[in-house]
């Protein structure tokens, strides 16, 4: 597990979107297979996290945990991660046929069309540059190609390249130029916030993907982040997915 301490990094999970208790919501979904009645006239166990981990998990039953649903809202992280998080398409996403529609994950990203003002704030430093820009701490990095260094004298490069863009931005702006054009000067590593909603089943395959060791290390701090909250809104589902898929490279469900 890669840790990097941002204190711009940001993830948490929205309780007025997510299901109010996924756990008896999958295990009710799931009885509708077994029960000779109304599904919904048997009341779920006490432990119907456990019972759905047994019953369904561990023989890779996979489609109950469509019908569990989380949203997460994340800030701070560069565009050029959420990038990584946001652009994957497969049949666990958003995918229209002819017969039926698959659950995905569905992201928002916060627009650089009507959010620049910060750019300009940094341009007149009013507000910290790494407020709006990042770049990794100092320290060797691994990639599938080997190792790389940051230094002290690399973050300070690179933050006065940034700054520079956004004097650049701020004068495109100033002369009239709307900020969709105006933004395309602008560094990849500027800070980008975004929501991302989706059932359980589809939050997991994201997981399966983004927390494997040769992902984008800023990919996979997000994924344990991510992970780390939904180990608090639903432990027994996440702890047993912790322990069972995360970093296995293992196909997604």
């Amino acid at each position: 597990m890669i840790q990097i301490n941002d204190s711009y990094f940001r993830v948490e999970i929205d309780l007025n979107s997510s299901s109010a208790n996924a756990a008896k919501g999958i295990w009710s979904a799931q009885h509708t297979c077994v029960t000779e009645g109304f599904s919904l006239d048997d009341k779920p166990p006490v432990s119907s996290a456990d019972a759905v981990i047994r019953h369904e998990l561990k023989r890779k039953h996979w489609s109950v945990l469509n019908y569990g649903y989380v949203a997460l809202h994340i800030g701070g992280f560069p565009h050029d991660c959420v990038m990584q998080w946001v652009r994957h398409q497969n049949s666990q996403f958003d995918v229209e046929v002819p017969t039926q529609i698959f659950p995905g994950v569905f992201p928002l990203c916060q627009s650089m069309r009507y959010t620049g003002d910060r750019m300009i704030a940094a341009a007149k430093y009013e507000i910290p540059i790494e407020s709006v820009f990042y770049c990794q701490p100092v320290g060797v990095y691994a990639t599938r190609s080997g190792t790389y260094e940051v230094t002290d004298g690399d973050r300070a490069q690179y933050f006065e390249a940034a700054h520079a863009s956004t004097v650049k931005y701020a004068l495109l702006v100033e002369s009239g130029k709307p900020e969709e054009y105006a933004r395309r000067v602008l560094s990849s590593g500027y800070r980008q916030n975004f929501t991302m909603a989706g059932t359980i089943r589809a939050i997991l395959h994201a997981l399966d993907q983004r927390t494997l060791s040769d992902t984008q290390i800023e990919a996979q701090v997000l994924a344990w982040m991510v992970l780390g909250k939904l180990k608090e809104w639903q432990p027994e589902f996440f702890e047993w997915y912790e322990q069972n898929r995360a970093g296995k490279n293992l196909l997604a469900p």
